[in-house]
């Protein structure tokens, strides 16, 4: 999952913590970047059914900050592991 934010308020990113556990996902990877425009990126790795990262992907949306939220394909870790 990739959410772009706006600004330099730094509660935005608790606001996302908050968000990811309140929607009880786990989340295995995350990273905080500013590329090239000024905007910061998270991108988190999440362990989630498609019903929760449908709720994580519209909850994440609707936060002030955010201006756009990507949710990338889902990868099954049981066929992975196989």
């Amino acid at each position: 999952m990739s959410v772009v934010l706006v600004g330099s308020d730094r509660a935005a990113l608790l606001a996302l913590v908050s968000t990811l556990h309140r929607r009880g996902v786990d989340v295995l990877e995350a990273d905080l970047s500013r590329p090239a425009g000024g905007r910061r990126v998270f991108n988190a790795t999440i362990a989630a059914t498609p019903r929760q990262a449908s709720s994580v992907e519209a909850s994440l949306g609707q936060l002030i900050d955010v201006v756009e939220v990507v949710a990338c394909k889902a990868i099954d870790a049981r066929r992975r592991a196989a």
